[in-house]
């Protein structure tokens, strides 16, 4: 928190290689009937797994800011972050949440999530990044990006009623030869790289289709 003239400690959170940091003021439109008052949340990515050495698979941590609860460091009502939803990941490197129109649901658009997935070990590109809407209050899984390794960060560029994700991929073609070769490489990979679509390997611009409420090439 600012104090003075500069920034006083708030609140340790437990993180296990942090990558990423996202704010978000959830939209009234967004906020279950349950909660009363502003729904502010503060999703962690996470590299690595707390609990395995050398394990990439871990979480993303989504903490709601509850405005007047008990600080223990501050020993006073002044606010705090506590633990609302775990969301599984591997290799997590960022995240982005953005607003999109889905005729779908009541309110006509949607809070989404998206978390970026660089990898699941070394020279192991095959995580896929995924993307969660938000929904009766928590974050549920909508989409996977199968065929697009190595992604390190998303922006969400919004006009009108268009939407596209700028992906940001670490991983270029010859990265993918490596991985393919890797004794750790999984069939699933290993069959779509050699008979599936061409793996994207560039960074890349997807487009939200409002049809089908998903992100496309």
């Amino acid at each position: 928190r600012e104090q003075g003239f500069g920034f006083d400690m708030y609140q340790i959170l437990p993180t296990s290689g942090a990558t990423d940091f996202e704010f978000i003021a959830v939209p009234s439109w967004a906020v279950p009937a349950s909660e009363t008052g502003p729904l502010n949340l503060l999703v962690v990515s996470n590299y690595l797994s707390a609990s395995v050495a050398g394990s990439l698979a871990s979480e993303a941590v989504v903490w709601r800011h509850s405005r007047s609860a008990w600080n223990p460091l501050l020993r006073s009502r002044a606010g705090a972050f506590n633990l609302w939803q775990t969301i599984p990941t591997i290799g997590a490197n960022g995240l982005r949440s953005f607003v999109v129109p889905y005729q779908g649901v009541a309110a006509g658009q949607l809070l989404m999530l998206g978390i970026a997935s660089r990898q699941s070990g070394e020279m192991d590109y095959e995580p896929a990044s995924e993307l969660w809407a938000f929904v009766d209050g928590a974050f549920v899984p909508w989409q996977q990006f199968d065929n697009i390794y190595g992604v390190t960060g998303m922006t969400a560029l919004t006009e009108g009623q268009e939407v596209h994700i700028v992906v940001s991929v670490a991983c270029d073609a010859l990265c993918q030869s490596f991985a393919a070769a890797n004794s750790n490489s999984t069939q699933r990979r290993r069959a779509l790289l050699a008979t599936g679509p061409s793996p994207i390997t560039t960074s890349t611009v997807l487009q939200w289709d409002q049809r089908f409420g998903q992100l496309v090439f």
